[in-house]
């Protein structure tokens, strides 16, 4: 039971930190987009 608990966890943070990547990612790449466009 605990550690079922534990890997749902897991999961969840991976989860959390592929998400936050993923934004950290897209944004870069609108900010470069962004810098193209102002050239």
């Amino acid at each position: 039971m605990i550690l079922t608990a534990l890997a749902l966890t897991l999961k969840r943070q991976a989860r959390g930190d592929f998400k936050a990547r993923h934004s950290h990612v897209s944004h870069a790449a609108l900010r470069v987009r962004a810098r193209q466009r102002n050239l």
